[in-house]
């Protein structure tokens, strides 16, 4: 099984229309309903993590990107 010594995980931040919808409901205090992209991105990001050991992994993103990336690191 290959492993790495460091893996970052990095994230784009909003670009489609629904992205930006999301982005206007926080700028206006509405509570952001959590959806499959969040539940997606932990399981791609822990799949990745058992499947390939490594000592040191990270998360860094933009925009909506940031908040997936904060979500994967508190849930690794």
């Amino acid at each position: 099984m290959k492993s790495f010594e460091t893996m970052v995980f990095v994230s784009r931040g909003s670009q489609e229309l629904a992205d930006w919808s999301t982005n206007a409901g926080l700028a206006t205090k509405k509570e952001p309903e959590y959806d499959n992209q969040f539940f997606d991105y932990e399981h791609f990001s822990q799949g990745t993590l058992d499947a390939f050991p490594t000592k040191d992994f990270q998360f860094t993103g933009h925009s909506q990107g940031g908040a997936l990336a904060q979500y994967g690191a508190v849930k690794s």
